[in-house]
Formats: C-alpha cells, sequence, structure tokens
C-alpha cells in the first residue's frame, strides 16, 4: 500500500510539473509574439517618420528657392545718420546745430556667390536736400580669392576710403580727414569709381594678403556752386557714374598685408592713374595718385595714418594723416593731425575748391552709447588752410545707426 501511494505521488508530481511546463511555454510564446508585433509597430512608425522627414527637406528645400527666387531689397534694410553742433569754422559761419545725411543701405545674397548692395544718400547742404547715389553693385564669388564686382564703389585708394564708408557712428572721429571727404563737398581725391572691380583675400604661410583692381571712368571737373567755403578753385570733381568725359580709363588698385609674424600689424599700398578735365576740355590733367597706408595697434593702443602722392608732371602734392586712439570700456579719446601741401600753379589741385593748403589738428572723445547702434564724440579742432582764416572749432556729434 505504502508503494503504491508512493507511486501515485510520483505520477501526480510528475503531471503537475507538466502542466507548469506547458503554461511556462504558452506565456513565452505570447511574449515573442507580443514582441514581434511591436517590432513590426516600430519598424512601420520609423517608415513614417523617414517619409516625413523626406517631406519636410522637401518643403525647406522649396522655401529657401522660393525666397531666392522672389525680391530680397530691403529685408535688411538699414540706415544712419547724425546730428552735430559746431561753433564758427569754415564750413559754417555760425554756431549751428546741423543735420548730417542720412544713409540708407541694402544688400542681399542668393546661394552665397551672387551679392548685391545699394546705398544711397538723403543729404542737407546749405538748407537744402538731395539724394545721391552712393554705392550700387552687383557681384558673384567664384572663391574668397576671386570675387568680381561691377558697379559704383569706393576707390581702392588708402584704408579709410575702403573702410569706414557714410556711417559716421563708425567713424572713430567727427568726420574724415579733410582730403578724403566726398568729392561734392571739397575732397581732392575721386573717392568713387564706376566700373569693374576684382577683390580677394588669400591666407598665406607669412600673413593674409588681400587686394583690389579697379577699372571705370575716370572724374570730371565741374564748376562748383559752394567754392566759397573753401576758397580755392572753380570745380569740383564729380564721378562720371553715366558716361566718360574721355577715351582714358581709371585704374586703381590696393594690395593689403597683415603678416602672421607681427601681431596687429596692417600695411597697404594703393595708387590710381586717370585723365581729368572739363566737359568743353578746356582742362585736362593727368593725374597720379599713390599711398602708402598703415595701421597698428599695440598695447591696446590704435596707430593708423595714410600718405599719398599726388603726381601729374607738372607739380607734385602730398596729404597725409596720423591718427592714434586707445579704446577703454566705452571710451576711445583720439588725436589726429591732417595735411594737404602742394606746390603752386598745379594745374590739378589749384583748379579744385578744396585743392589749397590746409593743415588740421584735432583731439576729441568718442563715448559708445550702444556699441552697434549709437556714439556722442566730442571734439576740438584747429583748421588751418593757406592764406585764410585760422579757425578753432568745438563740435559735437551724436552719431546713430539701426
Amino acid at each position: 500500500m505504502k508503494n503504491l501511494f508512493c507511486k501515485v505521488s510520483l505520477v501526480v508530481f510528475v503531471f503537475i510539473l507538466s502542466l507548469a511546463g506547458y503554461a511556462g511555454g504558452a506565456e513565452l510564446d505570447d511574449v515573442r509574439r507580443e514582441l514581434e508585433r511591436q517590432q513590426r509597430l516600430i519598424e512601420e512608425l520609423k517608415r513614417k517618420v523617414e517619409e516625413l522627414e523626406k517631406i519636410e527637406r522637401l518643403k525647406a528645400i522649396r522655401t529657401k528657392e522660393e525666397e531666392e527666387m522672389g525680391p530680397q531689397f530691403g529685408r535688411n534694410l538699414g540706415a544712419f545718420g547724425d546730428i552735430s553742433f559746431l561753433t564758427d569754422s569754415r564750413e559754417r559761419q555760425n554756431p549751428t546745430f546741423s543735420i548730417g545725411s542720412l544713409g540708407l543701405y541694402t544688400s542681399a545674397s542668393y546661394r552665397e556667390r551672387l551679392n548685391f548692395l545699394f546705398e544711397m544718400i538723403v543729404y542737407a547742404h546749405n538748407n537744402r536736400s538731395g539724394v545721391n547715389l552712393e554705392r550700387l553693385w552687383v557681384g558673384y564669388t567664384f572663391s574668397d580669392a576671386f570675387i568680381i564686382r561691377a558697379g559704383r564703389f569706393h576707390t581702392a585708394l588708402g584704408r579709410w576710403n575702403k573702410s569706414y564708408h557714410h556711417a559716421r557712428h563708425l567713424f572713430p572721429t567727427v568726420d574724415r580727414p579733410f582730403f578724403l571727404k566726398f568729392e561734392s563737398i571739397g575732397g581732392v581725391m575721386p573717392v568713387h569709381i564706376v566700373g569693374m572691380e576684382l577683390a580677394g583675400s588669400k591666407e598665406l604661410s607669412y600673413g593674409k594678403l588681400k587686394y583690389w583692381i579697379e577699372v571705370g571712368n575716370g572724374p570730371g571737373f565741374r564748376k562748383d556752386r559752394h567754392k566759397s567755403i573753401f576758397a580755392g578753385g572753380d570745380y569740383k570733381l564729380a564721378p562720371n557714374n553715366m558716361f566718360d568725359t574721355n577715351h582714358s580709363k581709371q585704374v586703381a588698385m590696393r594690395i593689403y598685408l597683415e603678416p602672421s609674424s607681427i601681431e596687429g600689424l596692417g600695411v597697404g599700398v594703393s595708387g590710381t592713374n586717370f585723365k581729368v578735365g572739363t566737359s568743353n576740355r578746356s582742362i585736362t590733367v593727368n593725374e597720379g595718385i599713390y599711398g602708402i597706408d598703415l595701421k597698428y595697434v599695440i598695447k591696446g593702443v590704435e596707430v593708423m595714418g595714410e600718405f599719398f602722392l599726388f603726381t601729374n608732371g607738372t607739380a607734385q602734392a602730398n596729404a597725409w594723416y596720423l591718427q592714434l586712439s586707445r579704446p577703454v570700456e566705452r571710451f576711445t579719446p583720439y588725436a589726429r593731425v591732417e595735411v594737404l601741401d602742394g606746390e603752386d600753379g598745379d594745374p590739378y589741385l589749384s583748379n579744385l575748391s578744396g585743392g589749397k593748403d590746409r593743415t588740421q589738428y584735432i583731439m576729441g572723445l568718442r563715448y559708445a552709447i550702444d556699441l552697434l547702434h549709437s556714439s556722442l564724440k566730442f571734439q576740438y579742432r584747429y583748421d588751418s588752410m593757406d592764406g585764410e582764416k585760422i579757425y578753432n572749432v568745438f563740435e559735437t556729434q551724436w552719431a546713430f545707426h539701426f
């Protein structure tokens, strides 16, 4: 009986184990089937996500193409201007408030190759206002080392003319050196040119090299209605925007190097040759202007200077400036001397209203209200012109950009 009980117990135990194994196997099959179902679901979701991402990429490409095909003028429109107060000066005969030029500019780029820039100035002069086209060009960038542009640019003469354009907020001082002023307000250099420009930059083993090569219409002599301001000749320089007044073309070039061996140093050489004269050809001069420019930052002090030689076979002249500045947080004290020194009977300078010998000593303080958008300048200027009254000018300028 005892043996029978043991046998029955053994059979029951084996039966229970077999039932447990069967149940465990069934559960494992269920888990396996659930995992397979979830895997199929994940793969389906992954496929749908990839399809959605592909659709979004196509939409982004289409949107970019539509944006590039559409007009971009004015999308990044900027404006700059200034308001000044100055005491008796050669430019203003009474203590006066003065509205400076209001500049409007915009640029556009298509696929980082095709580039466009437009800049115009709304100016106030002798209580009259007008509009000038200052820069307008279209360009194509083949590489950093080779860029071609066509239009109206600032001539590749020296550092100031290529670095500082019309926004006085960006100037370290109240104004340009007087001999680099724009042609319409007494400048004696052709600071604008209409034509073609090749430009580029290249990192070399000994430093960074930049270049500009330009060919275009030379300037002309045009009667200056405001010559009494500077007591010089009867004419001012006038860029020929629509046509050249002679068969000769102006050529200009500048090469600029920032040597890697001397940190903070930049040196440039530039030059231009052009034929200039009146529309009736009663005056014709073949003029050459050659210059060297330098910028050096040492222990926080910025030294900047340029020297130009004017020559035409009859007479020679030189113009130069030297400027020192030292930024201290938002404050920048500065000083500059600027000189134009010519010879009597020079057929070029003697015909220009601003061509008389002149020297200015300048010192001042610039305060950046906002580094990008606004600045205040307080300046003293000693202005001496050959045979004319000496002026001690105090001026304040509030310049802005937005």
